[in-house]
């Protein structure tokens, strides 16, 4: 089976939450189910002050690492973060030059290919030129760690006027000739209604036949005002905070990844909580809360997933 990649994904209405998108897979842990970008007001609460909380994560925690940089902005409230926070950094450092280079040039083909049928992942040869958009500047040439404890690379393209951005590793052929593309497209958007931009956020899950949920990563590329430094995201799973995952700004952008490794069942609460901070670790503007709750899958076959819970 071949999946298409999807190009330039399309802006909701900022009334509207995309229906979940749910994927099969064939493995022991059971269903992976991935909520994509939430659009709707109703799903997503801002507070002005305090702290944000979501539990540990995923296959297992990266361990603690330094925190990021504080991150500052303009006019919204000041309130400091408790000295105690646990958080973990997930930077891994910056791209190369021609790192940076090589995978805006393989991020920026696919801008426009939904214009193209059957062009997907496995089809089109490594040294497919695209559809001829072009390079404006590269931005946010990071690496990020994920839950396994791997490395991704990150990196937003600017081009005819809107900024397009990839996260995963850079194409590679194998001696059989199979081309190897691990990566994720998505376009950048001003119009989600909790205020931090970029592509909007991903939620997933992994459900078991008997209703239970594990494995939740989460990740957003976030768009900050001047003077915020940090970005920083946690999850709370049954009112139980985990770390605050911390990321630094880069060239005005952040991309953000936090995961836990709790369980959840039928009617249990979860939330994503993301936050803005100044060199200083002054909080920036309100935090932003993704609210969620457990409920019974539609195949109405014992599965369960995440929905929004406004």
């Amino acid at each position: 089976m071949t999946r298409q990649i999807p190009a330039e994904r399309p802006l909701p209405h900022k009334t509207v939450i995309l229906d979940r998108v749910l994927a099969d897979h064939d493995e022991k842990r059971g269903r992976k189910a991935w909520l994509l970008p939430v659009t709707a007001a109703a799903s997503i609460a801002v507070i002005a002050t305090g702290a944000l909380t979501v539990p540990s994560m995923l296959k297992s925690d990266p361990g603690p690492a330094p925190a990021g940089k504080g991150g500052g902005a303009s006019s919204a409230a000041t309130t400091k973060p408790k000295a105690a926070e646990n958080t973990v950094s997930v930077d891994r450092g910056q791209l190369t030059a021609t790192q940076a280079k090589a995978f805006a040039t393989e991020c920026i083909k696919w801008v426009g290919s939904h214009d193209v049928p059957g062009q997907t992942y496995e089809t089109a040869p490594l040294d497919w030129p695209g559809m001829g958009a072009k390079i404006g500047k590269i931005r946010h040439a990071t690496k990020v760690a994920d839950s396994d404890r791997s490395t991704d690379w990150t990196v937003a393209v600017d081009s005819g006027g809107s900024t397009y951005a990839c996260v995963g590793t850079i194409t590679t052929k194998d001696p059989d000739g199979r081309v190897r593309r691990n990566y994720d497209f998505g376009t950048f958007s001003r119009k989600y209604p909790d205020g931090l931009g970029g592509t909007g956020d991903n939620l997933g899950s992994i459900g078991k036949p008997d209703g239970t949920l594990t494995g939740f990563p989460s990740s957003r590329w976030v768009t900050v005002a001047p003077g915020v430094t940090t970005v920083q995201r946690r999850m709370v799973m049954k009112g139980k905070p985990g770390p605050w995952f911390t990321t630094d700004v880069v060239d005005g952008l952040a991309y953000i990844r936090s995961w836990s490794s709790a369980t959840l069942r039928l009617g249990d609460k979860a939330q994503v909580e993301t936050r803005r901070l100044d060199k200083d670790g002054n909080l920036v503007g309100p935090v932003v809360i993704d609210r969620r709750v457990v409920v019974k899958g539609l195949s109405g076959d014992g599965y369960t997933t995440l929905s929004s819970a406004g």
